[in-house]
């Protein structure tokens, strides 16, 4: 058996109220450093991005939903989806941090015990 680590988000939950929303933040993506899948994004690139006014509306809206396994195809298909990201910011360590709900799909339920696992 081989063991993969495909994630460097290393969420912690900082929220969990009595209607059951847990909500998590950690590092989503760091800039200027080569990435799981082989590509390095520019601080400059993720600057433009996250002051972008239409990804701070979707953010706003709950529109950017997180997939618990990198897509293949680079689509997120809603099937995967197990959190929607409700903030994005780069920190001084040019982490590209975010915040994100744990939805109660089927891959929200296996993001969440794997979060209680450790």
């Amino acid at each position: 058996m081989e063991l993969i680590e495909h994630l460097s988000f290393k969420p912690t939950l900082v929220e969990a109220d009595s209607n059951g929303k847990k909500v998590v933040e950690g590092v989503f993506q760091r800039a200027d450093v080569k990435n799981a899948n082989g590509r390095i994004y520019k601080k400059s690139l993720w600057e433009k991005t996250l002051s972008n006014p239409e990804v701070l509306k979707a953010l706003d809206e709950r529109r950017t939903l997180c997939a618990l396994d990198h897509p293949a195809s680079g689509k997120t298909s809603l099937a995967d989806v197990a959190a929607v990201t409700t903030k994005l910011w780069m920190n001084e360590n040019n982490e590209i941090c975010g915040r994100a709900e744990i939805l109660g799909t089927p891959k929200g339920q296996i993001l969440e015990s794997l979060l209680s696992a450790g």
